[in-house]
């Protein structure tokens, strides 16, 4: 009986201890989940948290633009784009540039509309209601003493609504930065002056074609409280309109037709304009509502061109680059000669930094700077700012330090100017323009891929140019030099494509290379089976030196212009 007892007992324990068991199962469960609710919660709290102090952090870095203005010695130089929340504090300043843009705007582009009836037209499928914002810019006046331009713009949220018409090209394209530099070049060659026109409110001449969707708007409130505006009425859109998709597109066509059928009387003479077939946009030069023709000086395209009396042009971006200074607190900053220190630039594969989204933006913001200058008139920027676009992903906050680097210098620098044309061309004028390539390499200077460098010039002046990383990894010093040559000899031809439509005849191509090997190999050297892949590689160049399309010379290293 005792062991019958005991046994009893034994298992009655046994139960109770799995019991206690699953109660401690149960409440480490139930710990558990809170705890993990917790974590969420503190988690979203502190993104949260986060957004809302990058939210501040942006308004606090927002420059006061009318104190800036107030401090401002000379005339602006560059464009600014004000916050609403600062437009409205200084409203009466404003109210002239609202004024211009509202009563042009409800000549023939926009007519009001009770909402009411919007609505009704809405929901018979007959309109699309959309919001509305306004743009405000600080502008460089036009003339000169003014100190500054304000510019408002009304603009369709065009991100709100659907594409109607799949159909429809929205491609709407405009002169290259290369292509003013040839204009600029040639005209300098023949002894023209240049000029530059705008075509105000230029979307707004064009008509809104019939079997697109129908828009209508609602005012900004800022126009309501200026009293521009009324809270019951929309503004229904008859023309192309900023901030539609299809309006560049629609703008381009409508600009296009007009200028086939332009005549232009001019000493008795009248005067047609031919688009050109190497470039579309070439009748005289067009970028959207800027007209580019050949006066004296000017700013296109962000550069600031000037033509001297002996009929050379000047290209600069000197007050581009002191805004730049002033936006990043270096007005005062040590100046350098050195663009910047040949060990930043190693091509080391560094680790990835653990960056934030905020530093990547800004190094993503001084990239694109860099390549706004580097791009128009400032070659001498190639290197480092390629260096900077391959590791701006990477490491973001080191890019930042580069280009940090590179303010310093281009504030010793920030008068430097291109000049294309001179008084040496009045002995050209004429004869052909002298069209050149020059091509140069750096072999695997980090073990891997080659550097790349070329640049075309016409009477010796820059109007192409490009540095880079070449696409795969060579083997040869005479392999690299090769690959880029080909590379060039392309960038020539599409300048020289261009030119000759200028020109009105062939203008003769000439590519120079610092490699004598590579030179003997498109001059169609013998070579052996080893190097077969590089006559392959080179045979394009080698076909045009054949049909004497080109000319290929060698030149020394201390002259070759495209040796960086």
């Amino acid at each position: 009986m005792m062991i019958e007892e005991e046994e009893i007992l034994a298992e009655e324990c046994r139960r109770a201890g799995q019991q206690v068991d699953d109660e401690v199962d149960n409440v480490r469960a139930y710990l558990e989940d809170m705890m993990d609710e917790v974590t969420q919660l503190k988690a979203a709290g502190g993104k949260a948290s986060s957004e809302a102090c990058l939210k501040a952090a942006m308004v606090q870095e927002e420059p006061d633009y009318e104190r800036l203005l107030q401090e401002l010695d000379g005339d602006l130089e560059v464009v600014h784009t004000v916050p609403l929340q600062q437009v409205r504090a200084a409203l009466d300043q404003w109210r002239e540039a609202l004024e211009k843009e509202v009563t042009q705007l409800l000549d023939g582009t926009l007519r009001p509309m009770p909402i009411d009836r919007a609505k009704q037209m809405e929901a018979q499928g007959l309109l699309k209601l959309v919001q509305s914002k306004g743009v405000f810019t600080l502008k460089p006046p036009q003339v000169k003493g003014k100190k500054v331009r304000r510019k408002f713009r009304l603009v369709l949220c065009g991100n709100q609504v659907d594409r109607d018409d799949e159909t429809f090209s929205l491609y709407a394209s405009g002169v290259s930065a290369d292509t003013v530099r040839l204009a600029l070049a040639y005209a300098s060659h023949k002894r023209w002056y240049g000029g530059t026109s705008d075509v105000t409110g230029a979307f707004l001449l064009a008509s809104w074609p019939d079997h697109l969707a129908r828009y209508a708007i609602f005012p900004p409130r800022v126009l309501i409280d200026a009293g521009l505006a009324r809270g019951d009425e929309v503004w229904e859109v008859m023309r192309p309109l900023y901030g539609l998709r299809e309006s560049p597109a629609i703008w381009a066509k409508c600009r296009t037709q007009r200028l086939k059928e332009a005549r232009i009387s001019f000493q008795g003479r009248t005067i047609v304009l031919k688009q050109s077939s190497a470039d579309s946009e070439i009748w005289l030069a067009f970028d959207e509502d800027d007209v580019l023709r050949w006066t004296y000086r000017n700013r296109y395209l962000g550069m600031e061109i000037q033509q001297r009396p002996d009929f050379a042009f000047e290209l600069s971006q000197e007050g581009y680059i002191r805004e730049l200074l002033r936006s990043y607190g270096m007005e005062d900053a040590l100046s350098t000669k050195l663009p910047c220190p040949r060990e930043w630039l190693a091509g080391d594969d560094s680790e990835e930094e653990n960056y934030t989204m905020a530093e990547l933006k800004q190094g993503q913001k001084a990239v694109g700077e860099q390549l706004w200058l580097m791009m128009r008139c400032r070659p001498d920027l190639q290197f480092p700012v390629a260096y900077m676009a391959s590791k701006v992903s990477k490491c973001p906050n080191r890019v930042v330090q580069i280009a940090k680097r590179l303010l310093a210098y281009l504030k010793t620098t920030a008068s430097m100017k291109m000049v294309i044309g001179s008084k040496a061309d009045n002995e050209f004028q004429q004869t052909t323009p002298e069209l050149v390539a020059w091509s140069d390499a750096s072999f695997s200077p980090s073990g891997e891929k080659s550097f790349g460098a070329s640049v075309v010039t016409v009477n010796g002046y820059p109007v192409a140019w490009k540095a880079s990383k070449q696409a795969f990894v060579t083997l040869s010093v005479m392999e690299a030099v090769l690959l880029e040559a080909s590379t060039s000899t392309t960038r020539l031809e599409n300048i020289g494509c261009l030119l000759d439509e200028l020109v009105g005849a062939h203008v003769p191509r000439r590519l120079l290379v610092d490699n004598a090997s590579a030179v003997a190999m498109i001059a169609g050297g013998p070579g052996s089976w080893r190097t077969r892949h590089l006559k392959v590689r080179s045979a394009k160049i080698r076909e045009q030196v054949e049909n004497l399309e080109l000319l290929v010379e060698h030149v020394g290293g201390t002259g070759q212009l495209a040796d960086l």
